[in-house]
């Protein structure tokens, strides 16, 4: 019988030394569950943005079922058998149904690489539209009317998502054409607003950061405008902050993952962040109907912006060209 004994006397010191300790040297409480400190609260809450209420009422039932045996003083051996034999079919149904939601979630995205306009390799891309091709992105022109002469757009050139989903290195690019932009368009004494709006993020959009210059007196005005808009859109009982002032930080740092968004700078000044709630009822063109009410334009010019044949395509393209020239950082980088 030495032997059982020394087995469950190893089983009983293994399972004090993986005990997990709640309170410090102190008394004081650190924690309340053993995984309390493996995840961030920015990692919590993207989680929880990314689960259905199937996967909550999964949870609920799991831990029912967990604390039954505890509340139940008729709780006997049969009742254990039954609760585990329950717990190991839900465990079983939710690991198929997390690859389903995994297998569902690869088709869209490949559904949505193959037919996106912004993606370099597809078919959609128009690429004589392209200014300047960078390792990681590129500047092209709008396939469309442009909101201003000088209207063109940074786009990354793998598909990703939105700005808060891209890496570093994207990042710095992105900066740089940005930098060079904001130069090219003071030397024509003229401003420059940058803004992306990102919605529908389950059906894995294409980032495309717009950039539109603006007459310089009308740049010095455009952060009342914007942060007057954004302060008026929505719903009042709003759940998060309207206004993201993004004063000594980048909308990658002020919006989590997995929230639709809009952010709009000014240059190369910072400028605000508005976490979208209601993506049905924010629009698409929201910035450029700003734009278009600081203007004066015509209301077609977003709301239906006219398609351009090639020549005027071609046309728009070889004068930016000429004005970027100058500016162009992948040309640099080539010398």
């Amino acid at each position: 019988f030495s032997r059982p004994i020394a087995v469950k006397g190893t089983e009983e010191r293994r399972k004090k030394q993986t005990k997990t300790k709640t309170h410090g040297k102190d008394g004081k409480r650190n924690i309340y569950f053993p995984d309390d400190d493996r995840h961030s609260l920015k990692q919590m809450f993207e989680a929880e943005k990314s689960t259905t209420a199937e996967d909550q009422n999964s949870m609920f039932n799991r831990a029912a079922m967990q604390n039954h045996e505890r509340l139940d003083e008729d709780y006997d051996m049969d009742d254990m058998f039954m609760s585990k034999a329950a717990l190991k079919e839900n465990s079983a149904k939710q690991a198929e149904r997390e690859r389903k939601k995994a297998i569902e979630e690869h088709q869209r995205s490949q559904r949505s690489v193959e037919s996106c306009q912004w993606c370099f390799e597809s078919k959609e891309m128009a690429k004589h539209l392209i200014i300047a091709l960078g390792t990681k992105a590129y500047i092209c022109l709008p396939p469309h009317e442009s909101l201003t002469p000088g209207h063109c757009l940074i786009v990354p050139i793998q598909h990703v998502m939105s700005s808060i989903h891209a890496d570093e290195d994207l990042w710095e690019e992105i900066m740089n054409f940005r930098k060079s932009l904001v130069k090219m368009f003071l030397l024509q004494d003229k401003d420059c607003v940058f803004f992306e709006t990102v919605k529908k993020l389950r059906n894995f959009p294409h980032m495309a950061m717009h950039c539109v210059p603006l007459p310089k007196e009308m740049g010095d005005m455009a952060p009342i405008y914007f942060k007057k808009a954004i302060m008026e859109c929505e719903a009042e009982w709003a759940q998060n902050k309207k206004l993201v002032d993004l004063k000594n930080r980048n909308v990658r740092k002020a919006v989590p993952k997995g929230l639709p968004y809009f952010f709009v700078d000014f240059a190369m000044d910072p400028g605000f962040a508005h976490v979208i709630e209601d993506e049905q009822g924010f629009p698409y063109n929201f910035a450029q109907e700003i734009i278009g009410g600081m203007l004066d334009l015509e209301t077609n010019m977003w709301r239906k912006p006219r398609k351009e044949n090639f020549d005027a395509q071609r046309r728009k393209v070889m004068e930016f060209s000429r004005w970027y020239r100058e500016f162009d950082i992948t040309q640099k980088e080539k010398e």
